[in-house]
């Protein structure tokens, strides 16, 4: 390389560097102000916390959750053992953090009751969904509207986030002590549940769907988190198993050269240039199967060429920071009074 070359790459490398101690500096400032209720979640700072994300390699949203745990601490959820609808013996705490924190996943050693799983898929049959369009669709009205499993209208159903979050049953699982432990652990503070989702793939389509979260892509809607996706089906290779790149949650995990490309999805042959084939997670399972996530990483759903899958997924976050929803709201939070007694800012998204 000569010295005109050596220059070019100095010149880059020092622009890249100021573009990320400002928009670093810039995120850290308006995270603060928000949590001090002097800021309000907008479409301009939830793209200076991309745009800070993508220049510093994930180095920001650390910062920011450094910054969060020192505020706010942790709980003692250790009174909600009792109530937890697992069998706690065979959990051993420790060494899911170590897997989460090193490959950005982890299957639970138990599956959610046959009994829970009936009763999901009961109500995600009844429940009306939000139709959703498929790519390129330009004729696409919004609508509810009960799956037929015999004449499918669309490749993804979606129960909305406000029946979803006033099921009694859903309420249970997701304050259950297992998860509330699992994500405090990965945290390092109090985690507030957020983002609520069931929802049915279908093979409507036989093309892989960006709407349908069927490209490769990174999560951002807030500065750390933990998915659980949970199978109401079984999920085999043809059922759109959820595949995952393993590391890729960490601090440089995704290369700058896909990150360069911005908040975007990407093609199978974009990821498999920087990737090695055996980091590239795909996972079949029986229903009931609980994968835990931090989906920072890459991550898609697989297209859907067999029968149906419907998962039920909600996340836990260390801050409501990030994007702006349209707030839905618990209107019965009984089955919760234990742990909103324990910790409030567990339900402050949806109260």
């Amino acid at each position: 390389m000569g010295l005109k070359d050596n220059l070019k790459l100095l010149y880059r490398r020092s622009v890249r560097a100021i573009n990320q101690s400002s928009y670093k500096k810039r995120f850290l400032n308006e995270l603060e102000l928000f949590e001090k209720n002097e800021l309000k979640n907008n479409n301009e700072t939830y793209l200076n916390m991309i745009e800070a994300f993508c220049a510093s390699g994930g180095k920001s949203n650390q910062e920011g959750a450094d910054y969060l745990s020192r505020k706010y601490g942790r709980v003692d959820f250790s009174s909600l053992k009792d109530k937890s609808i697992f069998n706690l013996e065979k959990f051993d705490f420790t060494s899911i953090h170590e897997s989460l924190n090193k490959n950005g996943w982890y299957i639970l050693p138990q599956r959610l009751p046959d009994e829970m799983i009936d009763q999901l898929l009961h109500f995600a049959k009844n429940e009306p969904c939000i139709i959703r369009p498929v790519d390129g669709d330009q004729d696409w009205n919004k609508k509810l509207s009960i799956i037929d499993l015999a004449h499918l209208q669309s490749i993804l159903y979606s129960v909305p986030e406000i029946a979803s979050i006033n099921n009694p049953l859903i309420q249970k699982i997701a304050g259950d002590y297992v998860f509330l432990e699992i994500a405090q652990n990965y945290l390092n503070v109090e985690p507030i549940w957020d983002v609520t989702s069931l929802w049915w793939s279908t093979n409507f389509s036989k093309k892989s769907d960006k709407n349908a979260a069927q490209w490769f892509h990174f999560d951002m809607d807030r500065i750390k988190w933990l998915k659980i996706f949970i199978y109401l089906t079984d999920v085999h290779v043809d059922n759109g198993p959820h595949t995952f790149v393993e590391g890729s949650h960490q601090d440089g995990g995704i290369p700058m050269a896909l990150l360069a490309k911005g908040y975007k999805r990407l093609s199978d042959a974009e990821v498999s240039r920087q990737f090695k084939p055996a980091k590239l997670k795909e996972f079949t399972a029986p229903k009931g199967t609980i994968l835990i996530e931090d989906t920072r990483g890459l991550h898609k759903g697989k297209n859907v060429t067999g029968s149906p899958r419907c998962l039920l997924q909600f996340q836990l976050s260390n801050s409501l920071f990030g994007a702006s929803y349209a707030k839905s709201l618990i209107k019965d939070s009984s089955a919760l009074k234990d742990i909103a007694n324990l910790s409030p800012r567990f339900l402050s998204n949806y109260l």
